[in-house]
């Protein structure tokens, strides 16, 4: 008896350990990249991963509904 009892502490044990350690992990990173539209529809923009940090994102305007002048102003 004292020999299953031993067993099956242990493996709780081992099993709580096993879980704690799971939930210490970080969760994977969510890639951003991909064209979105503005709010209010008038712009598609690009996102995507830039530079040599992981955590740097560029957004480039792919396209507007409305055209710019030379200095931006629509």
């Amino acid at each position: 008896m004292k020999i299953v009892l031993r067993i099956i502490i242990r493996t709780a044990i081992a099993t709580l350990l096993t879980i704690a350690q799971n939930r210490g992990h970080a969760a994977t990173s969510i890639d951003p990249s991909g064209t979105f539209l503005t709010e209010d529809g008038r712009a598609g923009v690009r996102v995507e991963r830039c530079g040599s940090a992981p955590e740097r994102i560029c957004g480039y305007i792919v396209w507007m509904k409305d055209a710019a002048d030379a200095k931006g102003d629509i």
